[in-house]
């Protein structure tokens, strides 16, 4: 198995369930192109430095698109 460990180089404090920050903390620091969630907190943040935050369903029509 393959992996790559991400060094967390920023720190948020932006989402309304603080338990969820380390989420935009993984994707900005690993340079992220999406966030896929269905959680509220975290959608209502989109787009978040960049990144695009969406549902599994939106993601789910993108990847169907392209």
């Amino acid at each position: 198995m393959n992996g790559n460990s991400i060094r967390i180089t920023h720190h948020f404090d932006d989402c309304r369930d603080k338990k969820d920050n380390f989420l935009l903390d993984l994707s900005v620091s690993g340079h992220a192109d999406y966030l896929v969630t269905g959680d509220d907190d975290l959608l209502t943040l989109n787009p978040f430095y960049g990144i695009q935050i969406v549902s599994y369903r939106t993601f789910q029509d993108f990847l169907s698109a392209n």
